[in-house]
C-alpha cells in the first residue's frame, strides 16, 4: 500500500500546486500562450486542449492557465505547419538546437521541456502540426501537453 501511494506521488503528484512537496516539477505555474499560424485549426483543437488540461488538473493538481501575453508565459504551444517546426524552435533558448531541430523536422509533433539546475521545469515549447489530420492532431495536443507536465518527458533540455 505504501509503495502504491509513493508511486502515485512520483508519477502524478505536486507537479505544482497543493500537493506533497516531494516532487516539484514546474518551477511555477504553468502558463500557456497559444500561438498558431492558422487560426481555424487552433480553434478547432481548444476543446482537446481544455480536456487535456482537465485531464492533468485531475491527475496532479496542477493548475495551467492560459494567457494572451506572450511575457507572461512559461509554456508555448504553437499549431504550425511541420516545415517550419525548426525556425520555431530557434526563436526559444534551448541547449543543443541542432538536435532538436533534426527532431522536430522528422515528428508530428514534438516538445521540449526545460528545466533549471534543480531540476524543475522553467518552461516548455510544444509544436503540433497544423497540416495534420484531426484525429492525430488530437492526439499530439494529449501527448504534448502530458509530456511539457513533466509526467512523460522524452525530450529535456
Amino acid at each position: 500500500e505504501r509503495i502504491v501511494a509513493q508511486f502515485k506521488v512520483s508519477a502524478f503528484g505536486s507537479d505544482y500546486g497543493d500537493g506533497p512537496d516531494l516532487i516539484r516539477k514546474w518551477a511555477t505555474r504553468p502558463t500557456i500562450h497559444l500561438i498558431t499560424d492558422r487560426d481555424d485549426i487552433a480553434s478547432q483543437s481548444l476543446l482537446d486542449i481544455d480536456q487535456a488540461v482537465d485531464l492533468i488538473r485531475e491527475l496532479t493538481g496542477t493548475q495551467i492557465v492560459f494567457t494572451a501575453d506572450t511575457k507572461a508565459a512559461n509554456f508555448a504551444l504553437i499549431f504550425i505547419d511541420r516545415r517550419r517546426y525548426g525556425e520555431m524552435l530557434s526563436n526559444f533558448p534551448i541547449k543543443e538546437i541542432d538536435k532538436h531541430r533534426r527532431q522536430a523536422n522528422d515528428s508530428e509533433c514534438y516538445t521540449v521541456v526545460l528545466r533549471a539546475t534543480d531540476g524543475t521545469i522553467n518552461s516548455a515549447v510544444s509544436l503540433i502540426g497544423t497540416d495534420l489530420v484531426a484525429f492525430t492532431r488530437k492526439q499530439c495536443v494529449y501527448e504534448e501537453l502530458i509530456q511539457a507536465a513533466g509526467l512523460l518527458a522524452d525530450n529535456c533540455a
